[in-house]
């Protein structure tokens, strides 16, 4: 089924699909697309995700399993304000309608906040806004993914063929960089 999870500055609303087959309280699997509006393919892989998932559970194995093991979250555009500004406008927006400037969401987030790789300049491309979520669409997906019991979390993004995984903001390894590392090499397999 289509719900909303948010309403954007401009007043759009932030669509999700859920699909499960599986017991209400089941692991969440979170997909997004779309945060920077310009990368449109983001927004058809995640779109493609959902529609082999429903289309082949009948008749993939792997699917079936997925859907009856987890509630998958596919959320295509989770930045519709700049994806319709990148459509109409200027096709090299990135950033969220928040007027004047907008806010580069994929930086908007609150685990390494305001560190390298972000800027403090509304100008900028890669502004992170005020504080952490400070933004309707970084909230909405943050909502989505405390209120489920998220399991995994993937945000796709077209900029190049790389998985990244914690800690991009950092030089200290994540925790579970080898468990990381190992799902990343099976991803990116398939």
């Amino acid at each position: 089924r289509v719900e909303t999870l948010g309403t954007t500055a401009q007043g759009r609303r932030i669509r999700a699909l859920r699909i499960s087959a599986a017991q209400a309280d089941a692991p969440a699997v979170v997909l997004n697309g779309g945060q920077h509006a310009r990368e449109w393919i983001s927004v058809m892989v995640t779109a493609c995700v959902a529609d082999r998932l429903i289309t082949d559970y009948d008749a993939d194995p792997r699917a079936r399993a997925v859907l009856d093991e987890h509630t998958v979250w596919v959320a295509p555009v989770i930045n519709p304000d700049g994806y319709v500004h990148s459509w109409t406008s200027d096709r090299y927006w990135r950033k969220n309608r928040q007027a004047p400037h907008g806010v580069d969401l994929n930086r908007n987030w609150s685990v390494g906040f305001g560190g390298r790789g972000s800027s403090s300049s509304r100008r900028s491309q890669i502004y992170r806004g005020p504080h952490a979520f400070s933004e309707p669409e970084t909230r909405a997906l943050r909502d989505l993914i405390a209120r489920e019991r998220t399991a995994v979390h993937i945000d796709f993004h077209s900029f190049g063929q790389l998985i990244l995984y914690p800690w991009s903001h950092s030089k200290q390894p994540a925790p579970d960089k080898d468990r990381l590392a190992a799902l990343g090499d099976v991803m990116a397999s398939a």
